[in-house]
C-alpha cells in the first residue's frame, strides 16, 4: 500500500521553503526524531514523559517538527573550556 500526496509531503516537507532533509519539518519519522533525540529509548522515553508528541499517519507514527524544536530549546547549553580553566587555577594555586 503506498503513501497518498499528503503523506509523502508530510514525511519529505516537500511544499515548505526547506524542502525537508535536515531542516525543520512538519512530521518526523521516528528514525530521523530518534537521530535528533540521541537514541530511540531516549525518544520513546520524552514522549511518555509527554515532553514529545506524535501524530498518526496512516499507520506510521510521525513526531511532530514543533515539538522537536521545543524539545531542543529546553536542554541546557554546553560551556566549553570551563572545565579546564578551573583544573588549570586549581593546578595553579596548588603550586604557589
Amino acid at each position: 500500500m503506498g503513501l497518498s500526496d499528503i503523506e509523502r509531503a508530510a514525511l519529505t516537507g516537500a511544499g515548505y521553503p526547506d524542502g525537508g532533509g535536515i531542516a525543520w519539518r512538519p512530521l518526523y519519522t521516528v528514525a530521523d526524531a530518534a537521530e535528533v533525540v540521541g537514541t530511540r529509548t531516549r525518544l520513546y522515553n520524552e514522549l511518555s514523559a509527554g515532553r514529545l508528541s506524535a501524530v498518526r499517519v496512516g499507520r506510521r507514527t510521525m513526531v511532530t517538527g514543533d515539538s522537536l524544536r521545543r524539545w531542543c530549546e529546553t536542554l541546557e547549553p554546553v560551556q566549553f573550556g570551563k572545565r579546564r580553566r578551573a583544573r588549570a587555577a586549581q593546578h595553579e594555586s596548588a603550586t604557589l
